[in-house]
């Protein structure tokens, strides 16, 4: 057998081992019971979750050395109106 050959058949060996290792790892478990279920969000807690990035986002901008005609400024005022209408989202859907 030549180096050529030898090495073709050790990498498909350890190809062939590692492949069927995966197999075996990912074949499904018969005992359904284990099976953990991961709750969905729902809208109202996305929206929540982009309350909590905004608020972030508007303390880093209140921070900031700005005048009234600047870009950082237009940002901020729209942060708190992005705030508003999530929170007016959150409740109104309350009603519902």
């Amino acid at each position: 057998m030549t180096r050529k050959m030898l090495a073709t058949a050790l990498s498909l060996g350890i190809l062939g081992t590692t492949t069927a290792g995966v197999v075996a790892m990912t074949r499904p478990s018969s005992d359904l019971s284990q099976i953990k279920t991961i709750p969905l969000a729902t809208k109202a807690d996305e929206v929540r979750e982009a309350i909590d990035h905004l608020k972030k986002a508007e303390s880093l901008l209140a921070k900031a050395d700005h005048d009234e005609t600047g870009d950082d400024y237009q940002a901020y005022k729209l942060t708190k109106q992005a705030i508003e209408h999530c929170d007016a989202f959150l409740k109104n859907r309350k009603g519902q």
